[in-house]
């Protein structure tokens, strides 16, 4: 009875460690040249290209002073110190 109700609990254990939402956080950077368009797809694609970032997703771009200003979501835990943010 004890082995079934351990077994039991560690199958919930494991399932609800499936569904934890993972941890965002927002990373700023820089680019030569100007947003294009779609502006998202554009500043994911830079992250994954020139930062080798693959899990930028929700990004928004704004060209200033011929500079692509992208922001993009991080699908994993924030690290302190210099990039990655």
């Amino acid at each position: 009875m004890k082995s079934a109700i351990y077994a039991l609990l560690c199958f919930i254990f494991i399932i609800s460690s499936l569904f934890q939402e993972v941890e965002a956080c927002i990373c700023s950077e820089s680019f030569k040249g100007g947003c294009l368009e779609p502006r998202n797809e554009y500043c994911a694609t830079q992250f994954r290209k020139r930062l080798n970032e693959q899990t930028a997703f929700n990004c928004t771009c704004v060209t200033s002073h011929s500079r692509a200003q992208c922001s993009c979501r991080l699908a994993r835990k924030c690290t302190t110190g210099p990039w990655p943010c």
